[in-house]
């Protein structure tokens, strides 16, 4: 297993709490109540998610914009090139910036169904050719640019070591921190972290956790990006509707265990994938910031 240093392990825990554009006004609310819980655990960025093909980018910058003032956290904008031209892409990037919006997730992404035919556009054909072009423009050298990674492999890699291979690559044209997909076994992140080690990653790598706040809907997540889903785990919520109390009590439970599993390795960048449930994730974070570190050495300058 990858050693940690101890430099890590002496370093202030941070987080990063990933939502998605409400659909509706009331899911606006619901996510704007829940704002003020961010206070509590000051986390280094707020990440808002981007629709297939960049369907959604309206509703992304929109989003950005309503947690302007009412949160705290730098605000980091999933982008997708997967479906649209280099220029459409660079357009957005102009538009963020114009906006002093400079930390971004470069994701290739899939196409949107509207756009199922896309040989004729020029695209970024890869992320790691995303992130070479972000860099390459002018204000290059001010984005900070997060990529993902899969513990799991990517369902359309083809092979682990081709996989780590197009996350060095990404590395290595630019990209500054590596959010990994979630994953519930926390061996399954060691030996990631083995693997990428094997090949000179040294990125800053931050490893992400699904809080299960819908059982059968993250199923149907992970059977989409090749996550694992334990046994123990469907033993767990069977029989619970979701959102009740315990189920509510059972996903806070396996996400603390989980953190709390890399953090007594050292780990000290958390990336949280919300589904907009602030409420179940920030008592997670506060119980791990009561046992890791104090509120006070909390780093939030950087995505």
């Amino acid at each position: 297993m990858t050693k940690i240093s101890r430099e890590d392990q002496k370093a202030s825990l941070s987080f990063s709490l990933e939502i998605f554009p409400p659909r509706t006004d009331s899911g606006n609310k619901v996510l704007l109540q829940q704002l003020p819980l961010l206070e509590t655990i000051k986390p280094r960025t707020i990440c808002v998610t981007s629709g297939a093909g960049g369907s959604n980018k309206g509703r992304t910058l929109k989003t950005i914009k309503a947690l302007d003032g009412a949160a705290s956290a730098n605000p980091t904008a999933h982008l997708t090139c997967s479906g649209s031209s280099k220029e459409e892409t660079h357009n957005s990037l102009d538009q963020y910036a114009s906006e002093n919006i400079f930390n971004i997730v470069a994701l290739r992404g899939d196409p949107s169904e509207k756009m199922i035919n896309t040989s004729d556009v020029d695209e970024y054909e890869n992320a790691a050719e995303f992130v070479s072009g972000i860099r390459s423009r002018r204000d290059g050298h001010k984005f900070h640019i997060s990529v993902a990674a899969y513990p799991e492999i990517h369902p359309k890699a083809r092979s682990k070591e081709a996989d780590v291979a197009n996350l060095k690559a990404k590395i290595d044209h630019g990209a500054d921190l590596i959010l990994t997909q979630f994953f519930f076994e926390p061996d399954i992140f060691f030996r990631f972290m083995d693997d990428i080690e094997k090949v000179g990653i040294e990125a800053p790598i931050a490893p992400g956790i699904m809080v299960i706040s819908n059982f059968e809907r993250i199923c149907n997540f992970a059977s989409k990006c090749g996550a694992s889903i334990p046994e123990w785990m469907t033993e767990r919520f069977f029989g619970l509707a979701p959102g009740s109390d315990q189920a509510n009590v059972i996903a806070e439970e396996i996400a603390l265990d989980q953190c709390s599993a890399l953090a007594d390795q050292g780990i000290r960048k958390f990336h949280f994938y919300t589904l907009n449930r602030i409420d179940l994730t920030a008592p997670i974070c506060q119980s791990l910031m009561n046992t890791y570190s104090s509120a006070q050495n909390m780093d939030s300058s950087q995505p």
